[in-house]
């Protein structure tokens, strides 16, 4: 009797080790495939940050060559306007 209660016993609990076991396994592929698609998401994100931030500095370069380009028109007024003034003197 006891070594059919021993056996019940050992074969209860391998039951619940590979039970254990399984649903240990489960949670990882489970969290892999979350990380995978938390990987992609965030690629996919970053992605389109760095375009847009790619853009926005593109824009920046732009306008700062145009306010450079109206500065260098504004400094050539005012060196005839010096000129002009100084021959009027």
């Amino acid at each position: 009797m006891n070594e059919q209660l021993d056996s019940g016993a050992r074969a209860e609990a391998k039951t619940a080790r590979l039970a254990a076991e399984a649903h240990a396994e489960q949670i990882v592929q489970d969290a892999e495939t979350r990380a995978t698609a938390l990987v992609s998401e965030a690629e996919k994100r970053t992605r389109a940050l760095v375009a847009d931030a790619e853009e926005r500095l593109s824009q920046i370069r732009i306008e700062r060559d145009s306010v450079a380009g109206y500065f260098e028109s504004l400094r050539g007024l005012l060196t005839q306007a010096e000129k002009v003034t100084a021959l009027d003197d």
